[in-house]
């Protein structure tokens, strides 16, 4: 017991010793290091895999229905208003039943005549008037009083057209006593020409002093503004002959109401080197087409029917 006691208070003897109680200084305590946590573990997502991707087949194209097509109708002209323009007769001139000296006349209308402008043809060479008379008919735009604005006259509502009428070939004999006009070259020769006067098929307005017909001019057509003008054509002349109208076309037989009834002209013929030779006859016709010329129109006053006959001479 007493060695118990002993060894306890040794014990607590040797305690306050190492915590400075008995004698000596006491010893600084060593802080214990502040506890740091570890972050929270976040987990990772859960992997999802993606689905197995599945084919989509897109419709089938609805096809778009064909319309059927519309017919369109045709739209009407509407029927073309008449002119109120009004000009008067600068000659005498005669009214006819159509756009062209072929057609009948109707009256002989006297120079000074005011005149209703109904409207006009397609080339605008005739118009269609109406007298103070209340006569109508066509007449010459040539024979009225310039300055007429033809663009602003509308198509007349019914444009008559000439009759159609074969004229019959006339023999050697019938031809020469007709008048006809007779060429007789040299095959590769020199020209033949003619100066002759020709009746017009009724009587034309002139001016004072009469203005000659010249070629129709296409080089110069831009500078050339209301000329007198013929076109010459051969359509029925072989082509081994070469004939035409040499220099200009004079008006005659004029008189002193500045109307004339004839055409004085030179007309020229050649026959080709190869031409055949032998004696034979071509009766043909040419024709003149005489009126004014302004820029590229021609407005048509008369026609002149002019029988020939060719023959080709030996060399």
């Amino acid at each position: 017991m007493k060695r118990l006691t002993l060894l306890a208070l040794i014990g607590a003897a040797f305690l306050l010793a190492a915590c400075g109680v008995i004698g000596g200084p006491q010893a600084t305590p060593t802080p214990m290091p502040t506890y740091t946590p570890l972050p929270t573990y976040t987990p990772f997502p859960t992997y999802t895999p993606f689905p197995s991707p599945t084919a989509t087949f897109l419709p089938s194209p609805t096809p778009i229905p064909l319309e059927s097509p519309t017919p369109v109708m045709a739209a009407e002209t509407p029927a073309p208003a008449l002119s109120t323009m009004q000009a008067t007769l600068a000659f005498g001139a005669n009214l006819r039943s159509g756009p062209g000296t072929t057609f009948s006349v109707i009256d002989a209308l006297n120079a000074g005549e005011l005149l209703q402008i109904l409207g006009r043809d397609v080339s605008g060479g005739w118009l269609l008037v109406r007298t103070l008379a209340g006569q109508e008919g066509w007449v010459a735009v040539t024979q009225l009083t310039p300055p007429i604005d033809i663009p602003r006259i509308p198509l007349a509502p019914s444009i008559p057209t000439p009759a159609v009428t074969a004229t019959p070939r006339a023999t050697a004999t019938q031809a020469t006593a007709s008048g006809a006009i007779r060429f007789n070259p040299a095959a590769g020769g020199a020209p033949q020409c003619q100066t002759f006067t020709w009746a017009a098929p009724a009587r034309f307005g002139v001016d004072n002093p009469p203005e000659p017909y010249q070629p129709f001019d296409t080089a110069n057509a831009g500078s050339i503004m209301r000329q007198r003008a013929f076109f010459f054509d051969r359509p029925e002349v072989p082509q081994f002959f070469n004939v035409y109208i040499q220099g200009s076309i004079t008006p005659a037989g004029c008189t002193s109401d500045n109307t004339c009834g004839s055409i004085t002209m030179t007309m020229c013929a050649t026959a080709a080197a190869n031409a055949p030779v032998g004696g034979f006859e071509y009766e043909q016709n040419v024709q003149l087409r005489l009126g004014t010329q302004s820029y590229t129109t021609f407005y048509e006053d008369f026609r002149v029917i002019i029988p020939t006959v060719f023959q080709v001479a030996a060399p």
